[in-house]
């Protein structure tokens, strides 16, 4: 059981961070050489996901198998967060009236994973607890996006 969980929570955010990455690029007025290259580090952590997915599965209650969880996880959102911030903030590649993401929404993830890291050293439980939170964060932030009036 705990590998069909890990799998398929693994599955629902590598699912909205999809959603979350075409409605960000479908914002996307213009495309730079920074833009490339935060895309394709997030893309790289996206797809090594699998690997601690199928660690937690196969550990749930060992402490490093559920701290990797995160710190991958972690990465991840950073990546993730790095290309957004470039999006609206630095390399401005978004048409001036779309409104810019609240900063409390970009850093709420990675901050729940590396809380979740921290968790995991005194109870894993705790810490997975954390991890099935972040999901909801996730689609409910894709959901503002979609709200942003054009």
């Amino acid at each position: 059981m705990p590998k069909f969980l890990s799998f398929v929570v693994s599955f629902l955010y590598i699912t909205i961070y999809w959603v979350n990455h075409h409605q960000l690029f479908d914002m996307v007025k213009r495309c730079d050489r920074g833009l490339f290259w935060l895309n394709s580090l997030f893309l790289m952590c996206l797809t090594f996901i699998p690997f601690p997915t199928a660690l937690i599965g196969s550990y749930p209650r060992e402490t490093l198998a559920v701290s990797f969880y995160g710190v991958a996880m972690f990465a991840t959102a950073v990546s993730f967060v790095a290309m957004k911030s470039y999006i609206f903030y630095v390399g401005r590649l978004v048409e001036a009236h779309r409104a810019k993401p609240p900063l409390f929404l970009l850093v709420s993830g990675p901050l729940l994973y590396l809380a979740a890291v921290l968790l995991a050293l005194l109870h894993t439980g705790l810490a997975i607890a954390v991890y099935l939170l972040v999901p909801v964060i996730y689609f409910a932030a894709g959901k503002l996006d979609e709200a942003v009036p054009e």
